[in-house]
């Protein structure tokens, strides 16, 4: 039982860390920021292109930005949240996020929010993020 506290004490550390350092240091003037492969090489707005800049969005409380950067972050929250807790409770099997048509629903909305996030017409171009 003394293992699994320090290790999720090690996380909620790790995620308090990851905050500060998105708080003081901006990706877009820091160049140690990984940038997206799928952006760089192929210039094509991916499903998670945009999660540095909300997240920093998120830390600074600009919750316009950081939707208009990725609209699909609070679901990424949500399945980060939800892993987290499931891996606590030892429920891994049971959790909902992980029945099989819900993770095919989310891949299938993902995949088409970066579709249609790479549209150049006007109102698609307001998924992708900003630059």
């Amino acid at each position: 039982m003394k293992n699994i506290t320090y290790k999720y004490l090690f996380i909620i550390l790790g995620a308090i860390l990851l905050l500060l350092l998105f708080y003081f240091y901006s990706p877009y003037e820091y160049a140690f920021f990984p940038q997206c492969p799928t952006y760089k090489y192929l210039g094509l707005h991916c499903g998670g292109c945009g999660l540095q800049r909300s997240i920093f969005h998120l830390v600074h409380g600009e919750w316009f930005l950081l939707l208009r950067s990725n609209l699909f972050l609070p679901v990424w929250f949500v399945l980060f949240m939800n892993y987290i807790y499931n891996q606590y409770k030892n429920t891994v099997q049971n959790a909902w996020l992980m029945q099989n048509k819900v993770l095919i629903t989310i891949i299938i909305l993902l995949i088409i929010y970066s579709i249609i996030r790479n549209l150049p017409y006007h109102p698609f171009t307001y998924l992708a993020p900003v630059l």
